[in-house]
């Protein structure tokens, strides 16, 4: 009677032997990519640089960028084509930058199995004194924002203090272009130019929100530009945004030579659809599952049997 109810178990073992070579585990040919910092920065160009593995086949690489970690700018497609051997770094020169603005970027690489991405990295772009005078009042200049979070944004700006050095600054900003509320005051401290930054939580998510930086000193105030970003998440998720849930944090910089380079993890990080997961990522991998189940079926079934015997 033993032999009878271990006999089924055979199938199992046939089935995890085809399991084991079949397409579940063919991550390993997977590609593999890796952001490094970006350099040769300027008021309107940057290097992107990274790191390919191509995991044995075949494989292309390019970069995704853009003022966001939603991106929504890319370098050339396939811009670079590296044969099944290629492990190594790789660089593409950017220009048309925007002066004075943040920006995140993350290598991306592809082979035969599907499409992987680096970690995301950021860098601030250089800024340009032209076209703003040195009176001794200052100068606030608006530059682009950042969604970090479904309720997390991030304001920012350049600060020209003028012959004075002296001056505070703060952003104003609220739901509509009449804007509404206001950050806490900054002193610049002395420094003739910073970037400064105020990250702001408990915003509604899906929500447009307009902002614009603003410099004073005792010579005059000078407004930036105003500019808007939208939250990301559902606006259907919306709930009513009170004072108490609003946080801010204010962040400056003293620009006096290329803009310093900071990372930020990335939400979809260094994985891919279907990475670590148990189920079969072919038609020939659910077969083999189909017919494991299905030999655990007969198993039941012939172990019942033989225990009501």
């Amino acid at each position: 009677m033993l032999s009878k109810i271990i006999k089924p178990f055979g199938i199992i073992l046939l089935g995890f032997m085809l399991f084991g070579s079949s397409p579940f585990v063919s991550q390993a040919y997977w590609a593999h990519a890796t952001t490094d910092s970006a350099t040769d920065i300027t008021p309107t160009n940057a290097t992107f640089n990274g790191f390919v593995d191509t995991g044995g086949l075949p494989g292309d690489a390019w970069f995704e960028y853009g003022t966001s970690i939603s991106f929504g700018l890319s370098t050339s497609l396939n811009a670079h084509i590296f044969n099944s051997a290629y492990s190594g770094n790789y660089s593409t020169n950017i220009s048309g930058l925007t002066a004075n603005t943040i920006y995140y970027f993350r290598s991306v690489a592809q082979n035969s199995e599907g499409i992987v991405y680096g970690n995301v990295t950021s860098f601030t772009t250089n800024f340009s004194t032209s076209g703003y005078n040195n009176s001794m009042s200052p100068t606030a200049v608006t530059t682009s924002g950042a969604v970090l979070a479904d309720n997390t944004a991030q304001f920012n700006a350049l600060i020209l203090t003028g012959n004075s050095q002296k001056a505070d600054t703060y952003f104003e900003w609220g739901t509509t272009p009449s804007l509404g509320n206001q950050t806490t005051l900054t002193p610049t401290n002395g420094a003739p130019a910073i970037r400064h930054m105020n990250t702001i939580t408990g915003l509604a998510p899906g929500t447009a929100y307009y902002f614009r930086a603003v410099a004073q000193n005792s010579y005059g105030r000078s407004d930036g530009a105003i500019l808007s970003l939208v939250t990301s998440g559902s606006a259907q998720n919306n709930t009513k945004t009170t004072a108490d849930k609003i946080t801010s944090t204010d962040t400056t910089t003293v620009v006096n030579k290329s803009g310093n380079e900071t990372s930020a993890s990335s939400k979809l990080g260094p994985n891919f659809i279907g990475s670590g997961s148990f189920f079969p990522t072919s038609l020939f991998g659910w077969l083999i599952l189909l017919i494991l189940t299905l030999a655990l079926i007969l198993l039941g079934k012939h172990a019942y049997r033989q225990f009501k015997k």
